[in-house]
């Protein structure tokens, strides 16, 4: 496997520790993924506010893209894995026994206590 040399760290790496950057002339970073991820916690922790505005800016760019992930992140599967668990169900709520998934859609963290709120019903 090829190898490069971090212009940071100075350690010789194989290729799949750099990232990917096309405009390079290899078409890889001149920094290690490791040292690459220091040193944006550096700038991060430097000024902390000026990344909060990018990340929201970031999210409201992407915001299926970030809907998909925080689902993920939440709920440890994806919304299309969520629907296949749905479908092998019949599309029914194993709970409350309702195919109507509500105003708001399935959700998987819904508390059924409260299963008289049909709109608010979800999967196991």
């Amino acid at each position: 496997m090829p190898v490069k040399v971090c212009s940071s760290c100075k350690e010789q790496k194989e290729i799949s520790a750099f990232s990917k950057q096309s405009s390079n002339p290899d078409g890889y970073k001149y920094k290690c993924k490791s040292c690459q991820s220091k040193r944006t916690k550096e700038l991060r922790n430097l000024d902390p506010k000026k990344y909060r505005i990018y990340s929201k800016k970031y999210r409201e760019i992407n915001i299926e893209k970030y809907a998909e992930w925080r689902y993920k992140t939440r709920h440890g599967i994806t919304k299309t894995e969520m629907l296949a668990i749905l479908e092998e169900q019949g599309n029914i709520c194993l709970f409350c026994k309702t195919n109507d998934p509500g105003v708001k859609g399935w959700v998987i963290d819904h508390d059924h206590s409260c299963c008289g709120d049909i709109n608010s019903c979800a999967i196991s």
